[in-house]
């Protein structure tokens, strides 16, 4: 059963709703908690949001002139359109691949951009594989966009509705194979990144949990590359596919991504909630002292009043016995996961 317009729709704004909450509680961090201006891996992660919009909204249009259905493929053969029209929707096809490819590489510049902030200087062989990786993530974005526009030329061939001078099947099916090759090969890469540097970073815990979980994800982001590969671009697939389809699985390939790209901002709440969960067993600790104290007061006279008072460091302020969690987040406002990191190898 082939998906339809509202499958497509539904699919790419719930992805892109949970980027942009994950994007606000990131800012929110940044700006309110920390009071500290954003890091280029903010920026670049909301420019891959951007992106991401932008594919959206070419495919809010092609619903809008009614392309988006089982039985139209790229031919549009099928599709009940003025001659003129078929040229538009050609065009927007080939000028959204722009938008669509600059995403997934601007999510993986993102993650990058984290790699490389969170990377001590003196780990010099794992900074050698993170610029060998930025490098070749590079080349392989330039490689795509080359292609893009020397495949066919002049680049009119794509939306031609002249048999002899559109672009070939042949020629079309190079390109987004071998622009499947390189965004995958990318994806390796920038996987194995984190393995190499995690297990050296004094982290422990939750915190450390959380971080594993968040990098495993991506395994989730090739497996969707890999099934996106097998339902469009194998023989048995290439050109056979309707246009929703093919855009329903790039854009789950594509905002699974944005996600994941996503996730690694929210490092330091692991962290907040690993100083809250020590917060609360110290002072589960110090309740129980003080029960113990207070226990054998009756026995004691004056002198169990002066041991019933738990320790200054553990007592609360007298201002509001909420003094201790403000505390906390005093801490918490100045910590700033992105360099503590570095601080704790």
């Amino acid at each position: 059963m082939e998906p339809g317009a509202s499958a497509l729709l539904i699919s790419e704004w719930t992805l892109i709703s949970l980027s942009t909450l994950v994007i606000a509680a990131r800012i929110y961090l940044r700006l309110v908690i920390q009071k500290r201006p954003l890091l280029s891996s903010d920026i670049v992660m909301a420019f891959a949001w951007v992106m991401g919009i932008v594919v959206a909204s070419f495919c809010i249009t092609y619903v809008h002139m009614g392309v988006m259905e089982p039985d139209i493929d790229y031919s549009l053969k099928k599709y009940n359109g003025t001659e003129h029209d078929k040229q538009f929707i050609h065009r927007l096809l080939w000028i959204s691949s722009l938008p669509f490819l600059a995403a997934f590489y601007i999510c993986k510049a993102a993650l990058l951009c984290v790699y490389h902030q969170v990377i001590p200087i003196f780990m010099t062989k794992r900074r050698l594989f993170l610029w060998a990786t930025v490098t070749f993530v590079a080349l392989s974005f330039t490689t795509t966009i080359i292609l893009l526009f020397t495949i066919c030329t002049p680049v009119s061939r794509f939306w031609t509705l002249d048999d002899d001078l559109k672009c070939s099947a042949s020629s079309w099916k190079v390109f987004v194979r071998t622009a499947w090759a390189l965004n995958f090969a990318s994806d390796i890469l920038i996987f194995v990144l984190p393995w190499l540097i995690v297990p050296d970073l004094m982290i422990k815990g939750y915190l450390r949990i959380g971080v594993y979980l968040t990098f495993l994800l991506g395994l989730i982001n090739m497996t969707m590359s890999v099934v996106r590969y097998t339902k469009l671009y194998t023989d048995e697939h290439f050109g056979k596919t309707s246009l929703v389809t093919t855009h329903f699985w790039n854009s789950l390939d594509l905002y699974i991504g944005l996600v994941i790209a996503c996730l690694p901002a929210l490092r330091p709440y692991f962290n907040l909630a690993a100083e809250s969960r020590a917060f609360n067993y110290v002072k589960g600790k110090t309740s129980t002292r003080s029960s113990q104290y207070t226990g054998t007061s009756g026995s004691s006279g004056t002198r169990s009043s002066h041991i019933a008072r738990p320790p200054p460091s553990y007592r609360q302020s007298s201002v509001s016995s909420s003094a201790p969690l403000a505390r906390l987040s005093n801490l918490s406002s100045s910590y700033d996961m992105d360099t503590e990191l570095l601080n704790k190898v």
